[in-house]
């Protein structure tokens, strides 16, 4: 994708951030509001596991009023947590840019806005931007007529079976919010590995999901 000066600015069909977009848009956030802001890589993507040279990290960003011991990975902490899961689906691609947004609602609007000053000097607000970023940068590969992948890159199961492009209701993957471990496999699933809404081999099989 072609674009000007940093890769923040990086967009697709007429205004959409990419997903580089997306990660650098959250290291630019931890170095603007350092006294708010943390990012971490907490994982990586199907394909990046494979060690194909391909996929992705999986990154989140922290955002609180830091004091000691604020957004520390471990579970016992001071603060309460709320966490925001963007783009599980890959295609569902507003949801993307609303994270971002609400992002910048947050750091823009501490000691501005008395709502989200009392927010974050109470709680800590974790945010995922892109959940599913194999996925999102299939989608991408479309360019003004994005493709419309929603699960995550595993094809394991569907061993080159299934629609490439990929189609709505035809494609290679795992859908990650059917994945959980809570009523795995239940209703409103697709038992064929090519179905948008196929829940993968066994509960929680996927990184994404982990």
């Amino acid at each position: 994708h072609a674009y000007p000066g940093d890769p923040v600015d990086e967009t697709f069909y007429d205004g959409y951030h990419t997903l580089a977009a997306q990660y650098a848009h959250l290291d630019k956030v931890a170095r603007d509001h350092a006294g708010l802001a943390t990012v971490y890589t907490y994982g990586q993507s199907w394909l990046k596991q494979q060690g194909n040279g391909k996929g992705h990290d999986l990154r989140v960003i922290c955002i609180t009023k830091k004091q000691d011991g604020d957004c520390a990975l471990k579970p016992d902490v001071k603060k309460p947590r709320f966490a925001v899961m963007a783009q599980i689906h890959a295609r569902e691609i507003v949801t993307g840019d609303i994270a971002w947004r609400f992002i910048d609602h947050l750091v823009d609007g501490y000691g501005k806005n008395s709502e989200v000053t009392s927010l974050l000097d109470s709680t800590e607000v974790w945010v995922i931007p892109q959940t599913n970023p194999d996925g999102i940068d299939i989608v991408q590969q479309g360019g003004t007529r994005p493709y419309n992948q929603r699960k995550n890159a595993n094809d394991t199961a569907a061993r080159g079976r299934c629609s490439n492009p990929p189609t709505v209701s035809d494609q290679s993957g795992v859908d990650l919010n059917r994945n959980n471990d809570h009523q795995w496999n239940t209703s409103g699933t697709d038992r064929s590995p090519c179905g948008q809404s196929y829940a993968g081999a066994s509960a929680g099989s996927e990184p994404e999901t982990k």
